[in-house]
């Protein structure tokens, strides 16, 4: 028995390195990610009264005008509102585009929830590994090993935790977006159900 848990001893202390790896490229993801993000947000602020054109108030052109005026490179929602006033004729392709609108929130949240997920798990596992080896240096007196694995544990605790952090602040502020893009796509689909023969 004790060959087993010596290998699964050594097993761990083998992945050790590449949780180090993968807590590093988390790290540099999620302020990818957050950097991805205030753009986002800089680009969605000059279009905030075109964001808004699915008011109660609103009709159809107010629609349409508001597709014109807003930007496909920087606001992905511009395209599914231009695609809903080129096919406002046809309920089947409308639900179609709010579809593929609802696929393209959800993989474009994927990475901030995998961040959210992977960061904590890495950092628990980066801080459980380098404990073997701490424990053993205790126990045989080697500080020094004991205070460099300690380190480690902590260090890959904080970063995986910061990584969590940075990803769950971007999954609340592009969910908040989405939904607020997307009930201007639903809105507009039914007001071109209720006035089919608005001008382009």
């Amino acid at each position: 028995m004790k060959w087993f848990s010596d290998a699964l001893y050594w097993l761990s202390n083998g992945l050790l390195l590449p949780t180090l790896l993968g807590l590093a490229w988390l790290f540099a993801r999620a302020l990818w990610l957050a950097g991805e993000t205030y753009q986002r947000r800089l680009a969605r602020r000059p279009h905030g009264e075109a964001l808004r054109a699915g008011g109660v108030g609103a009709d159809t052109q107010a629609v349409i005008d508001a597709a014109k005026s807003l930007q496909p490179s920087t606001l992905p929602v511009a395209a599914s509102l231009a695609a809903l006033v080129e096919h406002r004729g046809s309920p089947a392709r409308r639900n179609r585009i709010l579809a593929e609108y609802e696929v393209a929130a959800d993989l474009d949240l994927a990475p901030a929830r995998t961040l959210t997920r992977l960061g904590p798990l890495l950092g628990l596992m980066g801080t459980l590994i380098p404990l073997g080896p701490a424990l053993l240096g205790l126990a045989s007196g080697d500080v020094k090993s004991l205070v460099q694995n300690v380190q480690v544990a902590f260090a890959t605790t904080v970063v995986g935790l910061v990584a969590g952090a940075i990803g769950f602040m971007i999954t609340q502020a592009r969910q908040r977006w989405h939904a607020e893009d997307l009930m201007l796509l639903e809105f507009a689909s039914d007001l071109f159900e209720e006035q089919p023969g608005a001008a382009p």
